[in-house]
Formats: structure tokens, C-alpha cells, sequence
């Protein structure tokens, strides 16, 4: 169990309603103070570990969503981003050459069901995308990890990244091998995942499914069953879903699951050939489906999260990487919009009226419905009141005693 830790000597924001940083939007200096005090009437989702040792941390009010955009030669770095309050959630994009999305925890599970929450690609053959020292240990209810969408042509490294408790995949990086029948066909680029640890994914721990892609120096655990968002609990370590694919130096242990799987099995696209390179497991299937595959899965694999991976998002701040060449100034300017003025005020008028009108309870209630969702906490009160008034009653129920 976390125990959240609500302040930090890091430098802290609050953002408003729904905080879209879109390109050279975060990194580098200037997120100093809090801004606003809309998360104050809400508890966390759920206990979390925010680390004292992060440089930076965004702090997402309840309903809210923090957005951010990557374009060329962007980079989103050094940050810790906090949904742990009631449906706070995140929505994270990278579209473009020569990105970099590195020293980043999520801390929080995202509440809905966005399959692309976190989607990342590379549009230009020839170019490059990197995510490194990443953890999304705390997973979702429905989402993606990580998505890479079919239109990825050049080639995407994912290093030292920890995703966990995802019921749609962990890194779900197959759409661009996909084949005429799809509705986007793939572009081909490159997924190239090292050093990863996933962990109790659903549907499968890391998938890929375009020549010259590959998993290197990772691990995959379930460790219990994993049901999926959309339906079943069939679950898979590595699925290379078309094409062909290195695996290499990986370990696993699948609890409900099985290890290697190669092939869709929906017959529109084939996978051709899949290496195995020093890969050891425990499964009830080591390796399942109709592709040539070259090499075998040993015993006695050693579980454990790789070196230089984080295992909390402590450790990624812990042993902060440095950018690559080339790859994300890492300097880019800072957008963060104000709190309106008013908008404290407003929380605290809002409560103390709800209290005094519908006693604790009610009050706090429609105070929850007001920061999720302002048109249903009207309706809430009208209804409320016409409740009051004898002029309403609730579908099923007999009739109320009036004097």
C-alpha cells in the first residue's frame, strides 16, 4: 500500500480544468508555486507514493485532465504528474521526429476508458522518438499503457520503462504492421522496447509486430489473473502479432498466461519469424502460434526488475538519464495557465452553501458532483428540490406521505 505524501520541497503546480501543454511545454525551470487550490475539496483515488526527490510535480485536480503535445524536437522531462484525485486522468501525445519523453512517473491510476491516453509515434521514416526512465506502475481502469498508432514509420526506443497493472496491454506497439484489411493501414516503423519491465498487463505485456522491431534486456511477470477491458483474460508476455521480431535476453513468469506468441490468428496478415536469444520463462505455453520460430525458451528465468530500470518513481529521480544526442532540446518554454481568481472563491461559496442547504452529507455530495461535472450537479439539485416539494419521485418508488 502507498501512502501519499502531500507536499514535496519539489516545485509544485495545480493546474485548472483541462491543462493543455502543447508543444516545448515542460521541462527545464520555472514551475514554481501552486497554482489555485482546485483539488482541495477532493480525496486521492487512491494511495500513491508521490517522491520527495522529484524536481517537478503537476498536480491534477479531480475531473481535470493534464494534456500535453509533443512536437519536433520537444521533450517532456524531469516531471512527476499526479492523478490520484477523484477521475483526474492524463492525456499524453507524441507525434513528430526527433522527441524525447524521459524522467517522467505518473503516479495514479487513469480512471477512463481512452485507449490512447498515452500515444506516441513517429510519423517520418528515417527518424526518431525515445522514452526513457519512465514508470506507469499504478495502471489504469480500462487504458493502453502505451499506444503507437499505425501511422508510426520511423523508429521508436522505449528504454528503462515500467508499466503495470494496464488491462489493454502494456505496450501495445502492433498497429503499424497493419496489414490492407484494417481500417488505417500500417506504416511500418520500428519498435525497439530495452531494459522494460511490465507487470500484470493485460492481453499481453509488450506487443510488437513490424520487421526490425524488438524486446532486449526485459522482463514480464503476472503473477495473478489479468482480465482485459474489453473482455477475456488471455494474457501474453511478448506478442509479436505480424511480421518478424528479435527477442532477446528477456525473462518471464506467467502466472495465467502464456510466454511467446507469434501470430494474430485472425489470418489477415502472417507472422513470419521470431528469434530467440537467451530467453527464459515459466508459463504453461512457452511459445504458441504458427510462425517460424528460431530458438527455444529455457527454464529458471530471473525476475527482477532490470538494472537501470525504475522500480518507484523515486528511482527515477534517483538515477536521472540524461538526454540523447540529437534527440529533444530539453529546454522548452513553459505554458501553464493561471487559476482564475475567482475560482477558490467560488469552491468555498459552493461548499458552504450545499453544507448549510442539505446538511454534511448531501452538501458533500453535490460538492464532488460540481467539480466532476457542473450540468449534473444542477440537475441533482433540481431534482433535489422538486423531490422536496412532492412534484417528483424517483422511478419504482410508491408514494410519499403528504400532510
Amino acid at each position: 500500500m502507498r501512502s501519499t505524501n502531500p507536499r514535496s520541497s519539489a516545485d509544485t503546480v495545480t493546474t485548472n480544468d483541462s491543462t493543455d501543454l502543447s508543444r516545448r511545454a515542460f521541462v527545464a525551470s520555472g514551475l514554481t508555486g501552486a497554482l489555485g487550490s482546485a483539488a482541495v475539496a477532493s480525496a486521492p483515488a487512491a494511495s500513491a507514493q508521490i517522491p520527495e526527490n522529484a524536481p517537478r510535480i503537476v498536480r491534477v485536480p479531480a475531473g481535470r485532465t493534464f494534456r500535453a503535445t509533443l512536437d519536433d524536437g520537444d521533450s517532456l522531462s524531469d516531471l512527476v504528474i499526479d492523478v490520484t484525485a477523484l477521475e483526474a486522468s492524463y492525456f499524453i501525445r507524441a507525434s513528430g521526429s526527433d522527441w524525447e519523453i524521459r524522467n517522467l512517473a505518473i503516479v495514479g491510476r487513469h480512471p477512463r476508458s481512452d485507449a490512447t491516453a498515452f500515444a506516441v509515434e513517429v510519423p517520418k521514416p528515417g527518424n526518431v522518438g525515445v522514452i526513457d526512465n519512465v514508470w506507469l506502475g499504478d495502471g489504469s481502469r480500462e487504458t493502453v499503457g502505451i499506444f503507437v498508432p499505425p501511422t508510426h514509420a520511423g523508429t521508436l526506443l522505449i528504454r528503462r520503462c515500467h508499466v503495470a497493472n494496464y488491462p489493454n496491454n502494456g505496450i501495445y506497439a502492433s498497429a503499424p504492421g497493419n496489414g490492407p484489411s484494417k481500417e488505417v493501414l500500417g506504416a511500418g516503423g520500428r519498435v525497439r522496447i530495452d531494459r522494460s519491465y511490465a507487470y500484470n498487463n493485460a492481453i499481453a505485456g509488450f506487443r510488437i509486430g513490424t520487421d526490425g522491431s524488438w524486446v532486449r534486456d526485459s522482463v514480464i511477470v503476472q503473477d495473478r489473473r489479468t482480465p482485459a477491458s474489453i473482455g477475456g483474460d488471455a494474457t501474453r508476455a511478448v506478442w509479436i502479432y505480424y511480421e518478424s521480431a528479435l527477442i532477446e535476453n528477456v525473462d518471464f513468469r506467467m502466472a495465467d498466461g502464456t510466454g511467446i506468441v507469434a501470430g494474430s490468428g485472425s489470418g489477415e496478415k502472417s507472422t513470419t519469424e521470431v528469434v530467440l536469444r537467451d530467453v527464459h520463462g515459466e508459463a504453461d505455453d512457452l511459445v504458441d502460434g504458427g510462425a517460424d520460430v528460431r530458438g527455444t525458451v529455457k527454464p529458471n528465468p530471473e525476475i527482477r526488475v532490470p538494472e537501470g530500470c525504475p522500480e518507484t518513481p523515486a528511482d527515477v529521480f534517483a538515477s536521472p538519464v540524461e538526454p540523447p544526442g540529437a534527440v529533444g532540446s530539453g529546454q522548452p518554454e513553459i505554458e501553464v495557465p493561471d487559476d482564475p481568481a475567482w475560482h477558490p472563491a467560488l469552491l468555498g461559496g459552493v461548499g458552504e452553501f450545499a453544507t448549510s442547504a442539505f446538511g454534511p452529507v448531501l452538501g458533500g455530495l453535490f460538492v464532488i458532483l460540481a467539480l466532476l461535472s457542473p450540468g449534473l450537479a444542477v440537475l441533482a439539485v433540481v431534482l433535489y428540490v422538486l423531490y422536496r416539494r412532492g412534484e417528483w419521485e424517483p422511478s419504482g418508488w410508491g408514494g410519499r406521505d403528504r400532510l
